[in-house]
């Protein structure tokens, strides 16, 4: 198998992680009730634009669509992964100060 169709793989594997842990973020959501509900909408959304980053991988970088539009200018992938780590931060600081 070559290289390029194992990181296509990972990437499909990684989105689908991604959506199935909004799924079990929003049903930890639903039974802590109100109390951790800001932080876990962060974290919901951090991993959302991990899951987007994947897919931008995923069309741009792995199916090679790159070739049917310009590039863009920037790296939307490293710009999706940033935003998505700030989430987290957000979210890790108000768990701690809930406790």
């Amino acid at each position: 198998m070559p290289l390029s169709l194992i990181t296509l793989w990972i990437d499909i594997i990684g989105a689908i992680i991604g959506l199935f842990s909004i799924w079990f973020i929003v049903q930890t959501k639903a039974q802590t009730g109100e109390e951790s509900a800001r932080g876990l909408n962060l974290f919901i959304w951090g991993v959302v634009f991990m899951v987007f980053a994947f897919l931008d991988s995923i069309v741009f970088l792995r199916l090679s669509l790159l070739t049917i539009f310009s590039k863009p200018p920037l790296d939307i992938h490293h710009i999706l992964m940033t935003v998505g780590m700030i989430f987290f931060v957000f979210a890790a600081k108000d768990m701690a100060q809930k406790r």
